[in-house]
């Protein structure tokens, strides 16, 4: 019942993990089930401060979220914040800052967890699907390093590692 979002498998590959929407009128959840199947349980993630366009518990802030391929870290974007935490704490640690803060979106770890690839533009994409423009971004969670891919004149989307150094994305 309802929408399911933004499937990613746990570190370990015991439990698929994603973002669930019971009722298309309520926000989402990150949610997980093992690989086997079984009880769907909630997945506890401290969130930041609301940034304007991102509230607590909303679609659009869920999919903010990225997590680490080891699993040991996730980020978040807030505003035009990159916050890394580690599993378990609630306080973040700012790594990056947007230079041009036009609704980051779909971000992807990358296999070795040096880069975080984002959307930067177009925040309705994922919510209501346009040809507007967007960019492809490069995030380092380490250095806070930034470095873009591709510009935003065209709609550039869904992020996606096929190795460490190979990024594969819908442009």
């Amino acid at each position: 019942v309802g929408n399911q979002w933004l499937p990613t498998w746990t570190a370990d590959g015991e439990a698929l993990r994603f973002v669930s929407e019971l009722e298309p009128s309520t926000a989402g959840t990150v949610r997980e089930v093992s690989l086997l199947g079984g009880v769907v349980r909630p997945v506890d993630l401290p969130l930041p401060d609301p940034a304007p366009r991102c509230w607590e518990g909303s679609m659009r802030c869920l999919l903010q979220v990225a997590w680490s391929k080891d699993g040991s870290r996730y980020v978040r974007i807030g505003g035009d914040s990159m916050l890394v935490y580690r599993t378990g704490q609630t306080v973040p640690s700012v790594t990056g800052i947007m230079a041009v803060p036009d609704g980051i979106h779909s971000c992807a770890w990358s296999p070795d967890n040096r880069w975080i690839a984002c959307v930067n533009g177009n925040p309705e994409w994922p919510f209501k699907p346009n040809t507007d423009g967007s960019a492809i971004w490069l995030l380092s969670p380490e250095s806070g390093r930034l470095a873009p891919i591709t510009t935003g004149e065209a709609l550039n989307t869904s992020p996606a590692w096929l190795d460490a150094h190979h990024l594969l994305f819908v442009s």
